[in-house]
């Protein structure tokens, strides 16, 4: 057994998720295409979570605003994913956490993520607010999340 000491946070590029991506979150590949312009931006913040040596966690911030253009003052929140025998260990949790603090610390002064409704209590644990009314996607319900800085 581990704790959460004992999980490394990491920068990792893109590809490196790329797997564990696709296991998890099973993506529709129209929408992982629209979306490399973003996860390739240079200003993008990519981080994994280690556990043992074992990459078990991955998130992306990308510096756009909800408006889809670029915009350093607004990182989107994509691409969270933690392998399933290590959900609900506060895996996730201390890596987005992480990938906030760099985003805030880079000038950021609003997260925000389209977010599954069941993970609502996830979001507002780290700081998130739901920002208008459910939403369905192809994989369920889902509300826009932001957080201020």
């Amino acid at each position: 057994m581990y704790s959460t000491r004992d999980i490394s946070i990491r920068k990792i590029t893109y590809l490196d998720g790329i797997s564990l991506r696709s296991v998890v979150l099973k993506p529709n590949p129209a929408k992982v295409s629209v979306g490399l312009v973003q996860y390739e931006d240079e200003g993008a913040v990519h981080l994994g979570a280690d556990v043992e040596g074992q990459l078990v966690a991955v998130a992306s911030f990308t510096p756009f605003a909800e408006d889809g253009n670029r915009n350093l003052a607004s990182y989107q929140l994509r691409g969270a994913a933690t392998r399933a025998d290590f959900q609900g260990k506060g895996i996730g949790h201390k890596l987005i956490a992480t990938g906030i603090e760099a985003c805030f610390l880079r000038g950021a002064s609003l997260i925000w993520c389209d977010g599954r409704s069941a993970a609502k209590t996830f979001y507002a644990r780290l700081g998130f607010a739901p920002a208008g009314p459910e939403f369905q996607t192809a994989s369920g319900p889902h509300f826009r999340f932001r957080r201020f800085s």
